[in-house]
């Protein structure tokens, strides 16, 4: 979802998996909610939440960083020369085990709408008016830091990586999103009270709201939540073994209202995990 159409914005889709080894072939999430251990030690979790979904299966996945073992990284189009999908990034780069959206992006393909510096490389110097900065590849852990109660200014030195994006919890905890019909599929980036950095999708349709308030019906702890893309863009990706498992958005109020699409939309910018 670019920041230039965020007017239009709401929207949500459906999970449709996609495994990716000699062909592209329909593979599904498993049956049961819960957590599984992935061969590469990352957790994934996926959970039904709305039992009476409009679109898709009504349920979130969620993938498990824990910072002990496993550490961030990030892609840019405007450093690496091309746009790519999530799984593209995944599969095609060693070491990488799981990616998502980094943030919005606008109309050129390869800025991000905020703040977004990539391991010293910039991408878009400027600080927005978003609350929620995405702080990590220092020898402190990552964290999601909130402008309106930590001071952003002192952490920000720490930090050779930064993603600027729209906080979607207060700092005490609460939903910061009023309810809204629109709604769309939701790619976003959380942290949990012990640290662990969490990326969240839905393809099902669903206000901001609801997602916030589906997010923290989990038992995950979230302490920290921030808007990564929504609509068709909005996507994740991870290694399952020798395949690359892939879960994109569809839905999208005002811009798509299906959940029939297949292919991942390239994106300037993505959010990886690598092992320590």
């Amino acid at each position: 979802m670019r920041k230039w159409t965020i007017a239009l914005l709401s929207s949500a889709a459906v999970l449709a998996a996609w495994s990716y080894a000699a062909g592209a072939t329909a593979r599904a999430l498993p049956l049961a909610d819960g957590w599984t251990r992935l061969p590469s030690g990352l957790d994934l979790g996926t959970f039904t939440v709305d039992r009476t979904p409009t679109h898709g299966d009504g349920r979130m996945v969620v993938v498990r960083v824990d910072q002990a073992r496993f550490e961030l990284v990030a892609y840019t189009a405007s450093a690496d020369g091309e746009t790519r999908t999530a799984r593209e990034w995944v599969g095609d780069t060693p070491g990488v085990l799981a990616a998502t959206n980094a943030s919005m992006y606008e109309p050129d393909q390869r800025t991000a709408s905020s703040l977004l510096v990539a391991g010293g490389h910039i991408n878009n110097p400027t600080l927005s008016a978003d609350n929620a900065v995405l702080a990590f590849g220092g020898t402190a852990p990552a964290r999601i830091v909130d402008r309106t109660c930590q001071e952003f200014e002192a952490v920000r030195p720490l930090y050779p990586s930064l993603i600027q994006g729209i906080r979607m919890l207060g700092c005490d905890g609460a939903n910061v999103w009023e309810e809204q019909p629109r709604r769309w599929s939701e790619a976003a980036i959380g942290q949990s009270a012990n640290g662990d950095i969490l990326f969240l999708f839905a393809r099902t349709p669903w206000s901001a709201h609801a997602f916030v308030e589906h997010a923290r019906g989990l038992e995950l702890e979230l302490v920290r939540l921030q808007h990564a893309d929504g609509g068709p863009p909005a996507q994740v990706a991870w290694r399952d073994g020798a395949a690359t498992v892939e879960l994109i958005g569809s839905y999208e109020t005002d811009s798509r209202h299906d959940d029939l699409r297949v292919d991942a939309v390239a994106v300037p910018n993505l959010v990886g995990i690598r092992a320590r």
